[in-house]
């Protein structure tokens, strides 16, 4: 098992000072060398020059690709912690039948990446993070390969598990984003509506008992899979908040992953 790494850096290009010094000393080289002799040395050090250039122009792309890769982990990283103690995916792990089977694809594409960056902008390898979801529905989440793969997690790096706040594009509008009919069994109903009213977000809740709760929601940059996604506000200490998915239906969730979804009324 490996050991907790260090956090890395990369030596920054510094591609106008090089090639500033290779025309200098080109320039130097044609005054004491007249003649052909000197045209010759101008070609080579041009030449170079050019050189240098489109390689550190070809490193800048690396990078620029490289950090996609890391960003892109992250997200998937993220996606992870939301499924991970969810029994569905405990059932049927990395199967071709579930959904489970696409983010464990999109995390292996990531596999050609550069495997420095991976470790020292966020700890771990996209190989690392399939072996630490198998961990999870092989019933091993609480085990210590899974423990030590999340802590070798650079938390400073990481991501937030919650996402950027949405600002509202219209403040002032009134409007009915959803209703839902929540009903985890034969004897419980409740609807969830979720409205615009005089700029603020709310949830609305109505028991089976006629009972009702009202709440204020903040919304946050919606998952794979997700239209929109809410929060109550102020957070609550369990970690839970709404997300509307592609297909209508509203997904419940805390810390602890999906609670259960509702049907669109």
């Amino acid at each position: 098992m490996r050991q907790p790494r260090t956090l890395l850096s990369n030596p920054p290009h510094k591609p106008r000072r090089a090639v500033a010094r290779l025309c200098d000393l080109g320039s130097t080289l044609a005054q004491y060398c007249q003649g052909e002799c000197g045209m010759r040395a101008c070609r080579i050090f041009a030449l170079t020059g050019l050189l240098l250039v489109f390689a550190i122009d070809g490193a800048r792309a690396n990078d620029a690709d490289s950090a996609a890769a890391v960003a892109e982990l992250k997200k998937l990283y993220i996606e992870f912690q939301l499924f991970k103690n969810d029994p569905e995916f405990h059932a049927v792990g990395y199967g071709r039948c579930c959904e489970y089977y696409q983010w464990m694809k999109n995390v292996d594409a990531l596999r050609g990446g550069n495997a420095r960056d991976f470790l020292s902008l966020f700890g771990i390898l996209p190989s690392e993070l399939i072996a630490l979801g198998r961990e999870y529905y092989n019933g091993r989440g609480n085990g210590e390969t899974a423990q030590h793969f999340e802590s070798l997690i650079n938390w400073s790096n990481a991501p937030s598990r919650e996402g950027s706040v949405v600002k509202n594009a219209n403040p002032k509008a009134n409007d009915v984003i959803g209703v839902w009919i929540y009903m985890p069994s034969s004897t419980w109903k409740q609807t969830i509506a979720i409205k615009q009213t005089n700029g603020k977000l709310v949830q609305v809740d109505r028991f089976h008992d006629g009972s009702s709760r009202q709440q204020e929601l903040v919304e946050l940059t919606p998952r794979r899979g997700q239209t929109r996604r809410f929060r109550p506000n102020p957070k609550s200490p369990y970690g839970e908040y709404l997300a509307i998915l592609i297909d209508g239906r509203l997904a419940l969730y805390d810390s602890a992953g999906l609670i259960g979804t509702a049907t669109q009324k």
